[in-house]
């Protein structure tokens, strides 16, 4: 994995794709690819993170947050409202509105997100 100092420490921000700052779906975009060299789809102007893992081709549901998963994130009724980045080893790459991006722990979010889901794009 490399270096993830390009990410921890930047602001958070709507509508962003770094690298001053990101927004979650930019954050989770920028680093996949350099971190995993996994290259995600683009988010349409008009679309919301959740209308991306909803969407009907491309993404893989698995069991578990294998490194390099985008980590679905929604309230009781499923719906998705947060994605982030695992890294493995229950650490996620993710950002939020007052901390920024940062590295945190699969379990603090299990704790605020009542779903969780993990995806792979191939």
């Amino acid at each position: 994995m490399n270096d993830l100092s390009a990410f921890v420490g930047k602001p958070w921000h709507p509508a962003s794709n770094g690298p001053d700052a990101f927004d979650c779906w930019g954050l989770t975009r920028a680093a996949s690819l350099a971190l995993f060299g996994r290259t995600l789809p683009d988010l349409p102007e008009t679309w919301q993170v959740c209308d991306v893992v909803d969407a009907p081709v491309g993404w893989v549901e698995v069991d578990t947050p294998i490194p390099g998963a985008v980590i679905a994130l929604g309230n009781y009724a499923g719906a998705i409202k947060h994605v982030c980045l695992s890294l493995g080893e229950q650490r996620v790459l993710n950002t939020g509105r007052t901390v920024g991006a940062h590295i945190g722990s699969l379990a603090t979010l299990r704790n605020i997100y009542p779903t969780v889901r993990f995806y792979v794009w191939p």
